[in-house]
């Protein structure tokens, strides 16, 4: 049902970054009308400055995998690490606020109340995580539930470990956003006949593209009745303006700065199209797994911090020293955006939605993405380190 249009997305997919619940980066296969009607309406938010050491940031892919092969991937810090502190290096595929729990914790420096000093490395670039996953140049990252986690999480003997990214109800930090001029007409999964549709690319090879094609489905329709344009999130917002698009599937914070600026209408968002789906996750490296008490001492103060999110935007609790952190890691500065849009869910036990995980790979199988030969997800998800933190800490509420 979906061949014609995966194929056309295939070349997007193979060897992509590992996107975040927010994250986008250029759009090289952008139709050039697309490309040429949305130049830089929104800003995309700055890379983040960690609250322990500046970033490192991975630059080119072939830069990357040339310091793949030289084994210099590795993160230079900016500062000493404190006396008795152990260095965690932690790979970031975007400046998403589904990091809020590495952020928020190591802002609140719960990590450092573990003995751990985070080193953020910040990867800019397409196929940049997958070496330094495999030469253990990092010790933990973040992955986008796609197929570029799939084709490199197994040759890596890296596991799935935690929640980074979920749609609980009220959480659905993507949404299908609308041109406005187009609301009364597009309502709908049954009205997307003919229209032109934005996706940050690899399009349908990312977690949002399994969304779009579970909530399509419930109208009898399919990717194959619209044309996709592969644009990235920030440009995504001028390309409705300029009606390069009629609507789009955005991440926030471009989906409320469309609403906010009258350009669009939330059409629907996440939540509501794949309850509870698995939108990205943490992973853990063969060689941080091998350090067991350090992988939980991590996990503790990474659950730490989610639960002081969470506790910020749906209790009100601390909230804006919460959001403080958030603006500086992300770039979002606006605190009045922080309050309208909608947030990134995260669980406050990690705890990984293992059966959506299993459905995601099933719909890559069926588009071609990854290999008929791919294991099963539970033979690469290791929930033991999130459940022993969760115990640590006791329950939430």
């Amino acid at each position: 049902m979906l061949l014609a249009a995966s194929r056309k997305f295939a070349l997007f997919a193979i060897g992509s970054m590992f996107l975040g619940a927010c994250g986008g980066g250029a759009a090289p296969g952008a139709s050039p009308s697309a490309a040429q009607a949305a130049p830089s309406a929104a800003s995309k938010p700055a890379a983040p400055s960690s609250s322990s050491a500046k970033p490192s940031v991975v630059g080119s892919a072939s830069a990357a995998l040339a310091a793949s092969a030289s084994a210099s991937v590795a993160a230079k810090s900016s500062g000493s690490a404190a006396a008795g502190l152990v260095t965690v290096k932690v790979g970031l595929s975007s400046a998403s606020p589904s990091n809020a729990g590495a952020y928020v914790g190591d802002g609140l420096g719960l990590f450092e109340q573990q003995g751990i000093r985070v080193e953020h490395v910040i990867f800019n670039s397409a196929s940049a995580v997958a070496p330094a996953m495999i030469n253990n140049q990092i010790d933990v990252a973040d992955v986008g539930i796609n197929p570029a986690m799939f084709n490199t999480v197994i040759p890596a003997h890296a596991k799935v470990v935690a929640d980074k990214g979920s749609t609980p109800p009220g959480f659905g930090f993507t949404s299908i956003v609308v041109r406005k001029d187009l609301a009364d007409k597009i309502k709908g999964p049954a009205d997307f006949k003919g229209i032109q549709f934005g996706m940050t690319p690899p399009g349908l090879g990312t977690s949002n593209g399994y969304a779009l094609g579970v909530w399509l489905a419930t109208a009898g329709a399919t990717v194959n009745d619209f044309h996709i344009q592969p644009i990235p999130f920030p440009e995504q917002v001028a390309a409705l303006s300029n009606k390069a698009l009629d609507a789009a599937m955005m991440a926030e914070p471009f989906a409320t700065q469309a609403v906010n600026n009258g350009i669009g209408v939330r059409l629907i968002s996440s939540d509501k199209m794949v309850p509870y789906q698995q939108v990205a996750a943490i992973t853990y490296t063969s060689g941080f797994i091998q350090k067991p008490d350090l992988a939980t001492k991590y996990m503790v103060a990474y659950l730490q911090g989610i639960r002081a999110y969470l506790d910020a935007f749906k209790k009100g609790l601390n909230k804006d020293k919460i959001v403080g952190i958030l603006a500086k890691e992300t770039g979002i500065q606006d605190t009045k955006l922080w309050g309208e849009m909608i947030p990134a869910g995260l669980d406050p036990d990690g705890k990984l939605n293992v059966k959506n995980i299993q459905e995601e790979e099933d719909y890559f199988k069926k588009l071609g993405l990854i290999k008929d030969t791919t294991p099963a997800a539970d033979t690469f998800i290791d929930e033991s380190f999130a459940q022993q933190a969760a115990r640590t800490l006791g329950p939430y509420g």
